[in-house]
């Protein structure tokens, strides 16, 4: 076998995307489910598709019912539900590097390429989002496989391609519409250099709205039920813009601007028609100009959403946003040949440490549990078992934790965790209603105690209350105002168990 760059790069792309999925699945199987994926776990086990619709028109969750749908497969193929339910994730990631590899390979090599397809491992798409049992990874994957089919949209077969890929990606996360915006700039701006107007590429764009077109009664609940009182970390300002730019890299949000421009002006700088250096002869704008006005589009998605959030009077997290990390991968992919062969030595070397550093950490930091989950329902009940009272119901005061709790206590002892719901309480102590208004819409479709606060204090003289004082924990703080007697009966660490008598 003659080892040349293409035969390299390729070994290189087949042993990453083995390590990815390894990796993910270990991740997969080390790490408890925490509150959205267990409302994930909700949807997919119900009896019927037709309750799963049911449950989502009635705002118990927030993913298109095709999501459900593919998780609920996904959980009948693999018995290790941890697994199971973020398969679909794990092998999104794969996809995403694929596509990121072969997109870039296209214009700027198989060097080039691999070190590009580093790009999204470096980010939370890889370290939260790719092993985890949520929308947001398949949907980026949808649109990954959406720019490799738009990059060969002269084609009829790639164009319906790229049309049901777009499609995927609404129907995994409704979010994943806004991908759509740069795709139509890059449409535009090949429109304007070539004079030709490309109909079944426009048709593929529009078809990616579909989802939205017939899940909108769903849209729309959602927004009428958790619309209003969206909490204050992810309210669309533009100090959150900086900070997801941040975030994407688990960097600080002026960090994350920062490296954001650069690779603009790099894009910028390839599409440039004088050039930017003085020895560098005067050129025109290439064919390929709408992909760099993709890229261009893709790292300023935060903004489209953030212009759209502020009409909608949505919520702005960095989750919603991961297609973000395509533009900074493909960015990087346009910038890298416009670099002497040293500094692409230096900037692929320095990629590569930091993936290896990443990774290392992980596998030191698990070695103890790889494959195995330690509970966290473990250390409140050995907590709540030692302040006695073993005829008390426990009221766990942050709604978030009660869902993970239920689901990883031990059957016998799961029915003496509640939760309390008081929505203009929460409005009051927390600023917020969602999480509230979320343990109700799921009430009757998971096996959870959860009671409005006065039909429960009507039932109830006492009861246990397990504190840790996280952001949603606030039911010590009401209890007090309301006069309660609150008695610590025990403690560990900012763990707390109260006594709380009327």
């Amino acid at each position: 076998m003659k080892w040349d760059r293409e035969t390299l790069a390729t070994c290189g792309l087949a042993i990453l995307i083995a390590y990815v999925a390894l990796a993910g699945v270990f991740r997969a199987a080390s790490k408890p489910f925490w509150f959205d994926e267990l409302c994930t776990l909700t949807m997919a086990q119900q009896p019927r598709v037709s309750k799963i619709w049911e449950a989502l028109r009635g705002a118990a969750d927030s993913h298109p019912p095709p999501f459900y749908v593919a998780e609920r497969l996904a959980g009948a193929v693999v018995p290790n539900e941890h697994i199971a339910y973020r398969l679909p994730s794990i092998l999104a990631l794969c996809c995403v590097v694929f596509c990121v590899f072969v997109f870039v390979r296209r214009r700027s090599g198989s060097i080039h390429a691999i070190v590009c397809a580093v790009v999204p491992l470096l980010s939370i798409l890889y370290t939260y989002y790719g092993a985890e049992a949520r929308g947001y990874a398949p949907a980026t994957a949808c649109v990954a496989l959406a720019l490799v089919c738009y990059q060969n949209a002269h084609g009829i077969r790639w164009a319906v391609l790229m049309g049901l890929s777009l499609v995927a990606a609404s129907a995994a996360h409704y979010y994943a519409v806004f991908a759509l915006v740069p795709l139509a700039g890059a449409e535009a701006a090949y429109l304007w250099k070539m004079r030709q107007l490309r109909w079944s590429v426009w048709l593929a764009i529009i078809c990616g709205v579909a989802p939205l077109v017939v899940y909108f009664p769903m849209l729309s609940d959602l927004k009428q039920y958790y619309g209003a009182h969206y909490w204050a970390g992810a309210q669309a300002t533009p100090a959150k813009v900086a900070e997801i730019y941040g975030s994407l890299f688990n960097l600080a949000g002026a960090m994350g601007v920062a490296i954001c421009v650069v690779a603009a002006l790099g894009v910028v700088e390839a599409a440039w028609p004088q050039g930017f250096h003085k020895d560098e002869p005067p050129r025109t704008l290439d064919e390929f100009i709408h992909e760099k006005v993709l890229v261009l589009g893709l790292l300023g998605l935060p903004f489209v959403f953030f212009l759209a959030m502020k009409v909608a009077r949505g919520g702005m997290v960095s989750r919603y946003l991961l297609e973000t990390v395509l533009g900074f991968s493909l960015a990087v992919g346009l910038i890298l040949p416009r670099l002497q062969r040293r500094s692409v030595i230096f900037v692929g070397t320095m990629l590569v440490s930091a993936f290896a550093i990443q990774e290392t950490f992980f596998w030191v930091s698990q070695r103890h549990n790889l494959g195995k989950i330690n509970s966290p329902a473990v250390a409140v009940e050995e907590l709540v078992n030692a302040a006695g009272r073993q005829d008390l119901p426990v009221v766990i005061s942050d709604g978030h934790e009660y869902l993970q709790f239920v689901h990883y206590a031990p059957q016998e002892t799961a029915h003496r965790y509640v939760a309390l719901t008081d929505v203009s309480a929460a409005m009051t102590y927390a600023g917020s209603d969602m999480l509230d208004k979320d343990l109700l819409a799921l009430r009757p479709y998971a096996p959870v105690q959860v009671y409005q606060f006065q039909d429960f204090s009507a039932k109830h003289s006492q009861f246990l209350l397990y504190s840790d004082g996280e952001y949603w924990d606030w039911w010590s703080a009401r209890l007090l105002d309301e006069n309660y007697v609150l008695r610590l009966v025990g403690i560990r660490g900012n763990r707390r168990v109260y006594l709380v008598t009327k």
